[in-house]
């Protein structure tokens, strides 16, 4: 499937009043969220460090935090860049509310509105919803379950449209799951520097591996600063505090004066309370059992889908991330049995909203996906 050589104008808001995402009821089930099941999460340690930041007698805590965010936590960030083979410094840190925050102010310093910004199809919708409230152009490559992007796509469409960032989710992609290879990461690095092209790298799953060890990421082969890596603690440790990050390279000072201008600083507290996690280890003990667990979770969930679902189903076999994309046969339309599933008390993404693509049942070509028992 080709790269689409054209822009296009974002419209998602219209598609994503269809989605639904909470019940009336305790039943209500939603897989419509990427978010960890509260009981993964390691509460009794949340709850000494909130305790142990509280207990600060000086109440600073109470204070506004620099808008670069909290100087401890920013180290303790800049040191987890090691197991991605990394080397960032909390100088070039900037703490956002959550990784969606952090891709709005990188975008928001390389771009002005009307500009074309490249995206894999398919794509988060709230990297969309950025895209759109910033009033930037679209253009899209496919996004391959197993193989991730090309970099020849990359490098075709950006020689022949004005590219003016890429934003590229380098590990398991919400939906698909796809991950771009080692080799790719390196290209991409090398292409954005000598092209001078920004890339803000989405990593928000890096850390939720499977297999083997923490996987790499672009910007451990950016050389020059042209890649901004952002990332959270959303999908890990503490949804509801929204503690995001931007590594803006080149960019730190320009994205740090958008964040201040955005909404000042992030919470004092809340930053405390996950440095108290990071630097007592509790994060990394945690992320060892939250991996086997999710993985397990995967398991199950994909026998049960085999067990359960119509015969001609097919569906994605990540090797990490919080998400799995499943394709319905053909006379099953996943968007229009949207409300017969809600009515049950369950809800699901349809695919539909993950694509710029308006009106195309599908996202890109389903034979990709791997049927049901194989």
């Amino acid at each position: 499937m080709p790269a689409s050589l054209s822009e296009r104008s974002v419209h998602i808001d219209q598609l994503l009043k269809k989605l639904r995402v909470n019940g009336t009821s305790r039943d209500f089930v939603t897989f419509a969220n990427a978010l960890p099941d509260d009981r993964l999460l390691p509460f009794n340690s949340i709850k000494r460090a909130i305790q142990q930041t509280s207990r600060d007698i000086s109440g600073d805590y109470l204070k506004l935090e620099s808008h670069m965010g909290n100087w401890g936590l920013r180290q303790e960030i800049a040191k987890r860049s090691f197991h991605w083979k990394g080397s960032t410094h909390a100088d070039e840190l900037i703490i956002t509310n959550g990784a969606t925050e952090a891709i709005l102010c990188c975008l928001k310093a390389v771009t002005k509105p009307g500009d074309i910004v490249l995206v894999q199809d398919p794509c988060y919708y709230g990297i969309m919803q950025v895209l759109e409230s910033l009033d930037l152009k679209i253009a899209t490559i496919p996004s391959h379950p197993e193989t991730g992007i090309s970099v020849d796509d990359v490098k075709e469409i950006c020689q022949k449209l004005a590219i003016k960032a890429c934003v590229l989710v380098s590990n398991f992609n919400n939906p698909d799951g796809a991950s771009i290879s080692t080799e790719g990461k390196k290209s991409l690095a090398t292409f954005a520097n000598s092209n001078q092209i920004p890339i803000v790298e989405d990593d928000l799953y890096g850390e939720l591996f499977f297999e083997g060890s923490r996987p790499d990421t672009i910007k451990a082969y950016d050389i020059d600063g042209w890649v901004m890596y952002c990332s959270s603690f959303t999908k890990t440790l503490v949804p509801g505090f929204r503690i995001g990050w931007a590594a803006a390279g080149r960019f730190t000072y320009e994205v740090g004066r958008i964040k201040s201008m955005h909404n000042g600083s992030t919470s004092n507290f809340d930053q405390r309370v996950v440095f108290q996690l990071l630097s007592s280890g509790t994060y990394e003990r945690h992320l060892q059992k939250f991996r086997l667990e999710l993985h397990k979770n995967l398991i199950r969930t994909t026998n049960l889908i085999e067990q359960h679902f119509p015969k001609g189903t097919k569906l994605t076999r990540p090797v990490g991330g919080l998400v799995i994309w499943v394709e319905l046969p053909e006379h099953i339309n996943a968007a229009g049995f949207q409300e017969k599933a809600f009515q049950s008390e369950v809800s699901y993404a349809p695919g539909e909203i993950f694509s710029s693509k308006r009106g195309l049942p599908a996202l890109y070509p389903y034979q990709l996906l791997q049927p049901m028992g194989k």
